[in-house]
Formats: C-alpha cells, sequence, structure tokens
C-alpha cells in the first residue's frame, strides 16, 4: 500500500463504514475474487486496525481492496514455513517486501537493520503477529490477540528507488534471516536448559550464579556445541558429540550486510577457542550471524573433566542483550 501522508484522514464513522465487512466483500468479489473469501475478510479486519490511517487516508475502496488482495495472494498458502516476496508495483523501483514465518525474536528488528545498513529507501507498513489457521498450508482465518492457534510473522514494507539488479540478493537475505532466527527461537528453550544443565556438573556447579545471569535475558546463544577430547590431545582427537548439536549451523566472516557468502561452523573453527587450561572461557571471536547487529559473537567455553584424563568443552556462541549493559554486570572468570 502506497505510504502518502495525507493532510486530513477519514473520521472514525468514514473508517468503520469502509471498513464494514459486506463493503470489503463486494469489493473483494467485484475485483474478481470469490475464493477463500472468508480468509480475506478477517484478515482485512487485522489489517485496519494495524496500518496507520496516513498511509490508507488517499486510497479509495478499490486501492485499498487492491492492496490487501497483494497481501492475501502473498499469506494464502504457506507450504514451507517461511516464505518471503518481492512484488514490483507499478512505479519503478516500488516494491513490496512481504514476508511470513513462525513468530520469533529478532525477526523485524535485524530485517530492518539490514535495510539500513544497505542504505534502501524502506517504509514499514505493519508487523502484525497473527494467531492463524491453517489446512495443509491454505490460510483459513487470522486473529490477534490470545489465543491456542500457532502464532505467525506477517512483515509488509514499501522499497522505493530499489534497482532491480539487487532483487536475488535481498530475497535471499530476508529468506536467512527468517531461517536464522526461527532456528534460534525453536531451539532457544534447549539452549537455555543447556546452561542450566551445567550447574549440575561437578567442576562446573560452582557457576550457577553465572548461569542464572545468563539466563535471564543477557545472552542470546544462536549456537551451542559439545565435543570431547583428551588432555594435551591435538585437533584430530578433539570430537563433536554431533547429536547435542543446538541452534545455527552457518555462520559468516564479515558482516551480513557486507557479504551474505556463510562457512560451516567446523572443527578447524571451534579448536583454537579451547580454554587453554581455564575451565570457564569468553573471547570475543570472528564469527557473525545473520541476526541483530551482525557484530562479532562472543564465545563461553565451560571445560568439565571427564575419567582418563579426557575432557568435554560445552561451547556457546551469541551476544549480549542491551539488558545486560544497562542493568548489571557479573565478575565473569574466577
Amino acid at each position: 500500500m502506497k505510504v502518502t501522508i495525507a493532510g486530513k484522514g477519514r473520521t472514525s464513522e468514514e473508517k468503520e463504514k469502509l471498513f464494514q465487512q459486506k463493503t470489503i466483500e463486494q469489493e473483494l468479489i467485484r475485483q474478481g475474487q470469490k475464493s477463500n473469501l472468508p480468509a480475506y475478510l478477517s484478515l482485512a479486519a487485522v489489517l485496519s486496525q494495524e496500518i496507520p490511517e496516513t498511509m490508507m487516508a488517499q486510497l479509495s475502496l478499490s486501492e485499498l481492496v487492491r492492496n490487501l488482495r497483494q497481501a492475501g495472494d502473498f499469506l494464502i498458502t504457506n507450504t514451507t514455513g517461511i516464505k518471503v516476496s518481492l512484488q514490483k508495483q507499478q512505479d519503478a523501483g516500488h516494491y513490496y517486501i512481504f514476508t511470513n514465518s513462525a513468530d520469533a525474536n529478532h525477526i523485524f528488528f535485524s530485517l530492518q537493520e539490514y535495510l539500513h545498513r544497505k542504505s534502501l529507501h524502506f517504509r514499514v507498513i505493519c508487523h502484525p503477529i497473527f494467531c492463524v489457521e491453517r489446512k495443509d498450508g491454505t490460510l483459513i482465518r487470522v486473529e490477534e490477540g490470545q489465543s491456542d492457534l500457532p502464532r505467525e510473522s506477517f512483515i509488509w514494507m514499501e522499497l522505493e528507488r530499489f534497482p532491480a539488479r539487487m532483487l536475488d540478493e535481498l530475497q535471499t537475505a530476508i529468506t536467512t534471516i527468517l531461517h536464522s532466527a526461527v532456528k534460534i527461537y525453536e531451539d532457544r528453550s534447549a539452549m537455555l536448559q543447556y546452561l542450566d544443565d551445567l550447574s549440575r556438573i561437578d567442576g562446573l556447579s560452582q557457576y550457577r550464579d553465572l548461569y542464572a545471569w545468563l539466563q535471564q535475558e543477557n545472552f542470546i546463544p544462536v549456537a551451542a556445541r559439545r565435543y570431547v577430547y583428551p588432555k594435551d590431545g591435538d585437533i584430530s582427537q578433539f570430537i563433536e558429540e554431533e547429536d547435542k548439536a543446538l541452534g545455527l549451523d552457518n555462520f559468516y566472516s564479515n558482516a551480513f550486510y557486507k557479504s551474505i557468502d556463510s562457512v560451516p561452523l567446523t572443527t578447524e573453527m571451534v579448536f583454537p577457542l579451547l580454554g587453554h587450561g581455564k575451565n570457564v572461557d569468553l573471547e570475543k571471536t570472528q564469527l557473525r550471524c545473520p541476526l541483530h547487529r551482525f557484530e562479532r559473537l562472543t564465545y563461553l567455553g565451560f571445560r568439565e573433566q571427564l575419567e582418563g584424563d579426557r575432557y568435554r568443552e560445552h561451547c556457546f556462541w551469541g551476544f549480549y542483550t542491551q539488558k545486560s549493559i544497562d542493568e548489571t554486570s557479573f565478575p565473569w572468570l574466577p
């Protein structure tokens, strides 16, 4: 929906009349939209509350419904879980960005940060969190607020003066951001539980206050791994317990907005981060992820002593939150 700042918007009465279900339904049918009408109508009810009036003030009913149909056509089917579309509009360089995925932290902020860092001209139209009912990927209805239905994120942005040569790159970048955010969110509880479990390991239990602090929204883990190795062992004896891997698989050597070429987290990359004889280790790495501010990730390593001069390294990569800076500090290493 083209963002137009109007000198005078509609009155509440005019808006209520315009968005009456019967009015929207008649216009949808007039424009040829006959299938999935209940889903489009429930979507219209939500979007009419989410999109600022200044963005709709100078659009006619037919224009509003035409934009609604674009959003609805995008949302109506999602069989993969994560969906991204850059849709060309009438004017040169004018596109809509549509994204749809499971609700997850960091999606919206990371996407805005990426667009800012690329110096792209964009405006946010809306970012509702829907409660949705789907059948075989097809949208049945949309609700807002408290519901037992699954929650989905929908982002609608507008690009202006956007060069067509960047379409593939932007599509890939946005898709990567969504996949990363959803993966971290899916594994977040398990990674936080993993931190809590360290408090019950002999030789690491004395750092339980640290584990508690990390779990109090001070640290966002994006990946966790476990490795076993013998004392004084070389890299060939450094073995990952692959079934314990959580979070992201791929990382970035440069800030994500500079390069979207990823690298896998290999043993060769992890081995130099060992605690050098310490039970707890903290290091700033050269690795980055496609979320938040795309800064270098922090490595936290916790060394557990096993029988027979062997060790297990409990590894976490992530970033500190603003809360950890604003509200508290922790005396890190013993």
